[in-house]
């Protein structure tokens, strides 16, 4: 509408992340193994929880109290449901823990940025960012080290992973180096990754050094931190910290490496007014965190116990469904839920002559339910495609079409779309957004 372009119906745009909370909403994640519930939550459920954000970052100043609330009646009894079909699904199929996964390395002119919180919903939202600017990106995910926090987590995802072992499960959940015994720490690990043949970005020694024969290391966002510090609003600095990444992954292409590898240690959850609160007295525990904690001696306490990552046969207590162990926060981790434990694992490449691709899209010419593109600087090689609400939706035609030798094409919508929003995209040959444009049924531009 005419008014909210002119920025005169700003709770108008807002229903439309809560209508997507709410369609995802009506299904719980369930399925007998984490792999079965990763599957639905990668195949589209994960929009839910990007949804919750997105609706909370858009609501006007006035209104922020009332959104918070709706997103909370929409989103909670999902999390919940889905959070113990999850842990259900854990107890029966453990997570992977220590060299059951592929190590995170680089390969040859790769550098490897840690991102530290990039939750799997913000990890494709950085996807996106990313394709608009010209970058191919490859988005894959694992499981996080559990603990889901970043003293577990974060060693196994590093090049150093494979000289730290689990030794006695202590009260900040932190493992041990095999050489030594000493605890992992910040500084020592960034040696530790050096030590493997990294080039720890930043250091003046590492600048003369071809990039291309090369692998590397760095660090970037502060996504966990705000969480901690913020809370709900949290959700006002995403976008912020992603257009901030995606500065980094530039400066790193800039500074003469050919790839980039995302990682992060873990995800979090987001519950405006808070999460529930589980009954942990502290006597029973030697440590108590929000959503994890470990038991005083052989204390008998009513709570799934779960292997530690680097020791199985040290185990600590998650908190059951969505709660929390000493507090009521609206941002916390280190539980069992798919928001906390699949991470996302983006390749980044830029495209072939290092810059954003020229290929657009001229016009868009509605026939009834057939649309006529017209393209510029694009060649036989590019398909196009149509898609739902986002230039990463589902597709709304039989199969993405190839372009013909003048640039042009057309495509058939079924009429279950006709008052659907859609997104025109040109993709290279790897499957890579190279333009987008949004259209409607009957509407040419």
């Amino acid at each position: 509408w005419v008014w909210s372009k002119l920025g005169l119906s700003p709770l108008a745009a807002v229903l439309k992340p809560l209508a997507r909370i709410a369609e995802v909403a009506l299904s719980v994640l369930g399925g007998s193994t984490p792999d079965e519930i990763a599957q639905l939550y990668v195949c589209g459920s994960w929009e839910a929880d990007a949804a919750t954000w997105e609706a909370i970052a858009l609501a006007p100043t006035a209104d922020e109290l009332l959104i918070k609330n709706t997103v909370r009646i929409l989103l909670e009894p999902w999390l919940e449901d889905s959070a113990r079909a999850f842990q259900h699904a854990v107890e029966l199929n453990p997570l992977p823990g220590q060299g059951e996964q592929e190590d995170v390395a680089a390969k040859l002119g790769m550098c490897i940025l840690f991102a530290d919180g990039l939750r799997y919903d913000v990890g494709r939202r950085l996807a996106e960012r990313l394709e608009e600017r010209g970058f191919n990106v490859l988005v894959n995910q694992r499981w996080a080290a559990l603990p889901t926090v970043t003293a577990t987590a974060k060693p196994s995802v590093t090049p150093a992973a494979d000289v730290i072992v689990g030794d006695e499960l202590l009260g900040d959940f932190a493992p041990v180096y095999r050489q030594n015994g000493k605890q992992i720490e910040a500084v020592t690990l960034r040696t530790a990754i050096k030590n493997a043949g990294y080039l720890i970005d930043g250091s003046e020694s590492d600048q003369s050094k071809c990039k291309e024969e090369a692998v590397g290391w760095s660090e970037a966002g502060a996504l966990d931190q705000r969480g901690h510090d913020l809370g709900e609003d949290l959700a006002k600095q995403i976008m912020t910290e992603i257009d901030r990444l995606t500065e980094r992954i530039t400066q790193l292409f800039d500074a003469g490496w050919t790839l980039v590898r995302v990682v992060t240690d873990h995800g979090w959850l987001l519950v405006p007014g808070g999460m529930p609160k589980a009954d942990l007295p502290k006597y029973l525990t030697l440590t108590r965190w929000k959503r994890c904690a470990i038991v005083n001696g052989e204390s008998e306490v009513e709570a799934l116990s779960v292997p530690w990552h680097w020791n199985k046969n040290q185990h600590f207590l998650t908190a059951p469904g969505i709660a929390c162990f000493n507090a009521s926060p609206s941002y916390a981790h280190g539980g069992l839920s798919i928001q906390e434990c699949l991470i996302p694992d983006l390749t980044v490449e830029r495209n072939e002559g290092g810059q954003a691709s020229r290929a657009t899209i001229r016009s868009v010419t509605w026939r009834r339910m057939r649309c006529f593109i017209e393209t510029c600087n694009a060649n036989s090689k590019v398909k196009i495609d149509l898609r739902l609400e986002r230039p990463t939706g589902n597709s709304v035609v039989a199969s993405p079409k190839l372009l013909d030798e003048d640039g042009t094409a057309s495509l058939v919508v079924e009429d279950d779309y006709e008052e659907s929003n859609l997104v025109l995209v040109l993709l290279n040959p790897k499957g890579n957004i190279l333009a987008k444009r949004t259209t409607k049924v009957g509407v040419s531009s």
